[in-house]
C-alpha cells in the first residue's frame, strides 16, 4: 500500500554560483509497522541561493490573550544555507488557507509567508517560508435519529401501546456516517404518563432508548424517540 510522508530540507551538495543540489528526505513508517527514509535531489540553477533565516510576525489576539491569526506585513532575516549571504528585512507576502475541521479531526487557519529575495536587476535568486497555524477544533458528530417502532392494537385497530423493543438509523449530519438497526429498549415512562380523569384526558408516554457502540463495545452516542398514546 502507499504511504505518504513529509520530506523535509537535509543538506547541500554544490555552490551557489555553479548551481547546487537540494536534499530532501522523509521518514515515515507503513502501515505494517516497517521504518523507512526516502531521499531526493533536487537541481538549484546557478546564482540561487538557498535561503533559511527568520520571520518577523505579528499576532492578533483576542481580549483574552489568546493568538486567532496573523497580521498581514511579515519580515524576514535571511541567510544562504550554502554561501553565507544574508539579507536582513525582507518583506514577505502572506497567504492564508483553511483545513476544515471534521467531527473527530482538528482543523487550522494555515498562514504561509513567502520572501522572495531579487539582485540589483530585479531578478529572483532566492526564497524562503515560514508557516504558523491556528488550531481549530473538531466540530463532533452531528447525531440524527430514526426510529422504528412495533405498535400494539386492539381489535378494532387502535394503538394502545409499543412493543419492547424498536430499531434506529443513527446518522451523523456532518459527515454522514451511519449506523442501522441498532436495538431500542422501550419503557413506559410513568412520570410523564398520567391517568384520565372526568375532566381530562390521559396520557400513555413511551421512550426508547437506543446505545450506539463501535465494534469494540465502546459508547458512541445514545439517542431517544417518544411517542404518545392519548
Amino acid at each position: 500500500k502507499e504511504t505518504t510522508a513529509e520530506a523535509k530540507v537535509t543538506g547541500y551538495e554544490g555552490e551557489c554560483t555553479t548551481g547546487t543540489k537540494v536534499v530532501y528526505t522523509a521518514t515515515g513508517e507503513t502501515e505494517d509497522g516497517y521504518g523507512y527514509t526516502v531521499s531526493h535531489k533536487v537541481d538549484q540553477p546557478a546564482g540561487e541561493h538557498s535561503y533559511e533565516g527568520t520571520f518577523h510576525w505579528t499576532e492578533i489576539k483576542d481580549d483574552e490573550g489568546n493568538v486567532t491569526g496573523y497580521e498581514d506585513t511579515v519580515t524576514a532575516d535571511l541567510e544562504c544555507a550554502v554561501c553565507g549571504d544574508k539579507r536582513e528585512g525582507v518583506e514577505a507576502v502572506v497567504e492564508k488557507t483553511k483545513n476544515e475541521p471534521k467531527c473527530e479531526e482538528d482543523g487550522a487557519d494555515v498562514y504561509t509567508a513567502t520572501a522572495t529575495v531579487k539582485d540589483d536587476n530585479g531578478n529572483v535568486i532566492g526564497t524562503a517560508t515560514d508557516k504558523k497555524e491556528i488550531k481549530i477544533d473538531a466540530i463532533g458528530h452531528k447525531w440524527e435519529s430514526e426510529f422504528t417502532w412495533t405498535e400494539i392494537k386492539d381489535d378494532e385497530g387502535n394503538i394502545t401501546g409499543y412493543d419492547k423493543t424498536a430499531t434506529a438509523t443513527v446518522t451523523c449530519a456532518n459527515c454522514g456516517e451511519k449506523y442501522k438497526n441498532v436495538e431500542a429498549t422501550v419503557v413506559l415512562d410513568e412520570e410523564n404518563s398520567k391517568a384520565a380523569t372526568c375532566k381530562e384526558e390521559g396520557k400513555d408516554v413511551y421512550v426508547a432508548t437506543a446505545v450506539v457502540k463501535d465494534d469494540e463495545g465502546n459508547e458512541i452516542t445514545t439517542v431517544t424517540d417518544t411517542k404518545e398514546i392519548i
